[in-house]
């Protein structure tokens, strides 16, 4: 009983972290976008009145996800803003012997990114249940080499990792964008909505489970997982996966994009189930059941600041820190 609870707490954790804030970062410095941006001139001809929201223009979504995606490569410098709430209470029982724990998780991750050459500040802030965590990253990107300065008591003490494993790397939005381009994806245009100020196309609709796997891979934490189980999780496991709801929208004016929403609750219930019962073996011990309530699995992503970002330096004693 004790490993069951431990291994989930285990799978919890990485998932967290894979799903928000460790796949691979950007490792090429992007081309700098044009300075400027041209616009009409408007000239007012009658008393001033609430401009109408203007209606969607129909364009199919892989076309509008591979423009945003083309324009996000232009941009400079940008900012984002993550926010991550998972609940979900486990229940394990067997005969008249039930233990339940309820588990909630709450992320705050704030990250500057600057282009060529690369460097990035994410403040992080992680709380479940009773404890927190106050984290700071930095990443920067010296000749061949990607450099992380991480701490894990808001920069107190620091460890430094030159060209750390994948995993390690804060989260980049192009990256993320990367993951709605392939198969199983059906968004559909739905309206406008008004994000950073700013009238922006809302993209809505499901993905295929699949994508969560993706994270896993792309990030390394599916290696976390199964040293955290003892036991692999193949493709094969993980193939019944919960479709995942995603709100995509993009700026109406500029094409890029302005925020995500994903909602992950079916397919992590699904695959912490899988989690478990993989850890026993392929099947529930005889006697034994297993019950997860998974209240929410939400991620929220908002870009702003695009070609605005302050320049980033990074803190002395960081910089003096013996690399591991």
């Amino acid at each position: 009983m004790k490993k069951s609870i431990s291994i989930l707490l285990a799978l919890v954790m990485v998932l967290s972290m894979a799903a928000c804030m460790k796949v691979r970062a950007a490792e090429k410095p992007v081309a700098a976008a044009e300075a400027n941006v041209a616009k009409d001139a408007v000239t007012a001809t009658a008393a001033p009145t609430e401009a109408p929201t203007p209606e969607p223009t129909e364009v199919p979504f892989d076309v509008a996800i591979a423009e945003a995606n083309e324009k996000l490569q232009q941009v400079k410098s940008m900012h984002m803003d993550m926010e991550m709430n998972m609940g979900m209470v486990i229940t394990i029982a067997m005969g008249e012997l039930k233990q339940t724990m309820p588990m909630d998780i709450h992320m705050l991750y704030a990250m500057d990114v600057i282009n060529d050459p690369y460097v990035g500040r994410a403040n992080v802030t992680l709380s479940t249940n009773d404890e927190s965590m106050q984290g700071v990253i930095y990443v920067v990107k010296e000749g061949e080499d990607m450099i992380l300065y991480a701490s894990d008591d808001d920069g107190v003490t620091w460890n430094k990792t030159v060209n750390p494993k994948d995993g390690q790397l804060p989260q980049g939005p192009s990256e993320t964008l990367d993951m709605f381009s392939g198969e199983g994806v059906n968004l559909q245009l739905t309206g406008v909505e008004e994000v950073n100020g700013k009238p922006a196309k809302v993209y809505a609709g499901t993905i295929d489970g699949k994508f969560l796997q993706q994270v896993l891979n792309a990030s390394g934490s599916m290696n976390e997982l199964t040293e955290a189980m003892g036991a692999d999780m193949s493709e094969e496991a993980l193939a019944n996966l919960s479709d995942i709801d995603v709100t995509i929208m993009i700026d109406a004016e500029s094409g890029l994009p302005v925020r995500y929403v994903i909602d992950m609750a079916g397919a992590m219930k699904d695959l912490m189930m899988t989690a478990l019962v993989v850890s026993m073996g392929g099947e529930l011990p005889e006697g034994v059941e297993l019950d997860i309530d998974m209240s929410a699995t939400l991620i929220e992503m908002t870009l702003s600041n695009f070609d605005a970002v302050e320049p980033i330096e990074i803190p002395e004693a960081a910089l003096n820190t013996p690399a591991l």
